[in-house]
């Protein structure tokens, strides 16, 4: 307390965690992870809430801004089986792949669509429809389906572009180039083409 009331926040957030270490108290953890969090010190955070589990969703949260995906999937999934929260089911798939050295691994991809289409049975959140709808488009999974996931993206959200562009993109893969053509210019008009992956599909269905 006196280090932290001189402001010498290091020094209180250390003698927190060496304390935290020799008795297991985690409100010692909390207060040590409330000064790195003020500091912006995320690597040490990560280091404390790893060891003593105190704050797995801040965790996870670190795990994705530090871009390190695979660890915020194995974390996602653990919360939950603890908490059968179907919502770190979907995110979980998600970072899989986002972490995968290959993505076109059928078996990824297999898996990846099968947990989002189990978390997606209670949860209806736009992100995740729009994110396996685009999936499956993509990856010739099931182009017809995929594009049933993204309408229902486009239910709640009807002016994202993304999703606009996910279904232009089930449309060019169905062959169906002039409703694709239709589509990816509204998304344009809304965005420009500065987005790599819209300038891409823009161009194969010109093309």
């Amino acid at each position: 307390s006196l280090y932290a009331d001189s402001g010498a926040l290091s020094d209180a957030a250390s003698l927190y965690e060496q304390t935290y270490e020799g008795f297991g108290d985690p409100v010692l953890a909390g207060e040590a992870a409330k000064i790195y969090l003020y500091q912006q010190d995320f690597a040490k955070l990560a280091v404390l809430l790893e060891k003593s589990h105190i704050n797995e969703p801040l965790l996870l949260d670190l795990y994705v801004k530090e871009k390190q995906f695979n660890k915020a999937s194995e974390l996602a999934l653990k919360v939950y089986e603890q908490e059968d929260n179907p919502l770190y089911l979907a995110q979980s798939a998600v970072y899989k792949y986002e972490g995968a050295a290959n993505r076109n691994d059928p078996a990824l991809i297999a898996d990846v669509v099968e947990k989002l289409k189990k978390a997606l049975e209670d949860i209806n959140e736009p992100l995740f429809l729009n994110y396996l709808g685009y999936l499956m488009i993509d990856h010739d999974v099931n182009v017809s389906e995929g594009m049933g996931y993204v309408r229902r993206a486009l239910e709640k959200e009807p002016e994202s572009p993304f999703y606009i562009d996910s279904l232009a993109w089930g449309h060019y893969k169905l062959n169906e180039c002039a409703e694709a053509l239709r589509l990816i210019k509204q998304v344009e008009s809304m965005i420009g083409i500065d987005e790599h992956e819209v300038k891409d599909h823009l161009k194969a269905i010109e093309a």
